[in-house]
């Protein structure tokens, strides 16, 4: 998704790049996953309507994962296109760390 959204803005990223900075962004949403992981496998104990219950909280969990992931990085890159910031700031800690209040932000929202 993220290497699409780069070519979508018409950018060269590296894969590296790209993978450090999902890896950073999943780091930190690591305890919402952890938290609402293990209440998807409490329910699932329940027979019948707990699989059903669990597998919808682990599915709700990926999408919002996955919707804010892509949502930061969108507003991230819509600051490269136009022109608040460069490319290359991509690799710097200031950009990092705002891509990650960004998706704090967002993951709150979903």
């Amino acid at each position: 998704m993220i290497a699409g959204i780069t070519a979508i803005y018409g950018l060269e990223v590296s894969k590296s790049l790209l993978t450090g900075i999902v890896s950073s962004l999943i780091g930190t949403a690591s305890t919402t996953f952890a938290g609402k992981t293990l209440a998807a496998n409490i329910f699932k104990l329940i027979p019948g309507v707990g699989t059903a219950v669990g597998g919808t909280i682990s599915g709700a969990t990926a999408a919002a994962l996955t919707t804010a992931l892509g949502e930061a990085y969108i507003v991230v890159m819509n600051k490269i296109y136009t022109g608040e910031i460069s490319a290359k700031d991509l690799e710097s800690g200031a950009v990092k760390e705002e891509l990650t209040d960004i998706f704090k932000e967002k993951l709150k929202k979903n």
